[in-house]
């Protein structure tokens, strides 16, 4: 039997690379692994490592190959990266068009932890780092990745990702990098960041392609209420149930106050003081948000941002269906490429099974189980050996 031969699953990877041009920039050899890499990391019970790829895959070729593809191979990374960003524009731009819903770009970071190596290591990950994780409340050694992801009604679709070095530049001017390489937004676009990222340089650059800033606040920043110097936690002091309004996001109410003014380095913005109703004067309780369109209402600024938790779910997908952060190669460019192609094995899954990734997983899987078994017995019909059966399957 030849080691060409195509089991059904396969087949429908290779015509989705063969759709997306890229049998034009890549040899066969490569697009092999990438379709074994696809095949791979969408089963269930994937955990991270090439071994695990090689095997459920059905891959002929030595298992140490895929290792040497993600390390070594020749293959152009940045064309792959490059084609997915304008796929994604493509479609968000569409999808924009046709729903005329607001465009959220969604910046976020995540750890993927590793254990920290002994003093006696010769063969450590390199360059992971210690970094603060806020979910454990502790320094954590690892690698941290910046992600961007793009959202347009029920349409999600991961962008890019960087990983941070703490020896190169800080993640402020990463995301600045990011936001500059975008072309300018011509539909109502918002860009969705936590309280890391609601820097004046990444509003400076976000106004720059046409994106409102939408962000967390922390409730140290520096306020001037008719110009008087002001945390935001001394503001909310003086805050009354008058003052504010009760609003309600999904299936909850809050108690909002809305600042509209000047910010330390910021000219002009909406700051939102919430409180879960009920909960009024509880410092604990109190979160804060930035709007830089100040023409919103308190209602869909909210509902704007209540839109970034998108990415952790999208994180959450990442790491529990496709190992994410349980990557076992050694070197910073295999790890670089293991991202990359995981973020191609998003956008598979995405293309052939709808909008939601988890929805998209299971089907993708049942169609993978069916399609095997209809191969397996088209293969007894026709009156192939099983001993050939079993050395296509990599059984033998």
């Amino acid at each position: 039997m030849s080691r060409n031969v195509r089991l059904p699953h396969h087949e429908t990877i290779n015509q989705y690379l063969q759709g997306k041009k890229f049998n034009l920039y890549y040899s066969k050899p490569a697009l092999e692994h990438m379709i074994h890499f696809i095949d791979g990391v969408t089963q269930k019970g994937f955990s991270g490592t090439l071994t695990d790829i090689h095997g459920s895959s059905h891959e002929l070729r030595h298992r140490t190959t895929l290792g040497h593809f993600l390390q070594h191979g020749k293959w152009q990374e940045d064309w792959l990266l490059k084609k997915s960003q304008s796929d994604v524009l493509r479609q968000i731009y569409k999808e924009a068009e046709q729903t005329q819903f607001p465009i959220h770009v969604i910046v976020d970071d995540t750890l993927c932890k590793k254990t920290k190596p002994s003093s006696q290591a010769t063969s450590s990950i390199p360059n992971a780092e210690f970094h603060f994780s806020h979910k454990e409340g502790r320094c954590i050694w690892g690698h941290q990745v910046i992600v961007v992801l793009f959202q347009c009604g029920k349409l999600r679709l991961p962008y890019t990702f960087l990983r941070y070095d703490k020896a190169g530049k800080s993640k402020i001017d990463l995301v600045c990098d990011l936001i500059k390489s975008l072309p300018n937004f011509q539909h109502s676009a918002y860009l969705l960041v936590d309280t890391w990222y609601n820097a004046k340089k990444v509003i400076d650059a976000s106004a720059s392609k046409g994106l409102y800033l939408i962000g967390g606040l922390k409730t140290n920043r520096i306020l001037f209420p008719k110009g008087i110097h002001t945390p935001a936690r001394d503001l909310a002091v003086m805050i009354r149930k008058s003052d504010t309004r009760l609003v309600t996001v999904g299936e909850k109410s809050y108690h909002v106050y809305r600042f509209e003014g000047a910010l330390k380095e910021i000219e002009n913005g909406v700051v939102l003081f919430c409180w879960p109703e009920g909960q009024l004067g509880n410092a604990t309780s109190l979160r804060c948000f930035l709007g830089m369109d100040v023409s919103l209402n308190e209602e869909v600024i909210l509902a704007h941002y209540s839109q970034r938790w998108m990415i952790e779910i999208f994180f959450r997908f990442l790491k529990e269906n496709l190992s994410f952060d349980r990557y076992r190669v050694r070197s910073t460019r295999a790890i670089e490429r293991f991202w990359l192609l995981l973020f191609l094995a998003c956008h598979y899954l995405i293309h052939q099974s709808g909008r939601c990734l988890f929805a998209s997983l299971r089907k993708v899987r049942e169609q993978r189980e069916s399609g095997m078994i209809e191969w397996i017995y088209s293969q007894c019909r026709l009156g192939i050996p099983l001993s050939c059966i079993k050395k296509q399957l990599n059984a033998a």
